[in-house]
């Protein structure tokens, strides 16, 4: 099953939550509400645009929580939010992608245990060196950033030298 939405759509709380059968979008969202797809084991990708270079991509508490199929997850944005247990649950996430088309280190924020019950994750941010991470990264997950601004990450966040690395080249 397969949702049909205009690209850049904002999806509301709960709006999806517990619909097994919704496998995916053709077309990548801006937002997704509180519990938006919680429950949805049979979704495996999702793909997050900004509607604007003014907006950012916002993923709220739990919005994915339960989301068992889930593997990959895309977001082209200037500015992102992830919320706290955003994520949780989604033990076959292994990639996240997050860029800005534009060239440009993206700004925001990663909620305390957005990414708990996942078994191994690979987060390719390029971030600039503002973009908070709440509470400790988990040991499993492996961070690319770009090279100049890792030292400093390193600094500021809970993370492991051999967690944080720099983006090739």
């Amino acid at each position: 099953l397969s949702a049909e939405l205009a690209a850049g759509a904002t999806v509301g709380a709960s709006a999806f939550e517990g619909c097994a059968l919704l496998s995916g979008f053709p077309s990548a969202i801006s937002s997704a509400g509180e519990r938006a797809f919680a429950g949805c084991a049979a979704l495996k990708e999702i793909s997050f645009l900004a509607r604007s270079p003014m907006e950012g991509v916002s993923i709220a508490a739990s919005a994915f929580d339960g989301c068992t199929s889930l593997s990959e997850v895309r977001a082209d944005t200037p500015v992102v939010q992830i919320d706290s247990f955003a994520f949780s649950g989604c033990t076959a996430l292994s990639e996240i992608h997050i860029e800005n088309s534009e060239g440009e280190p993206v700004r925001g924020g990663i909620g305390t245990s957005a990414f708990s019950g996942t078994e191994s994750l690979s987060a390719y941010l390029y971030v600039d060196a503002a973009f908070a991470w709440e509470g400790k990264v988990p040991e499993f997950i492996v961070v690319y950033v770009p090279a100049d601004v890792r030292e400093e990450l390193l600094s500021e966040w809970l993370i492991g030298q051999d967690q944080l690395l720099a983006l090739p080249e």
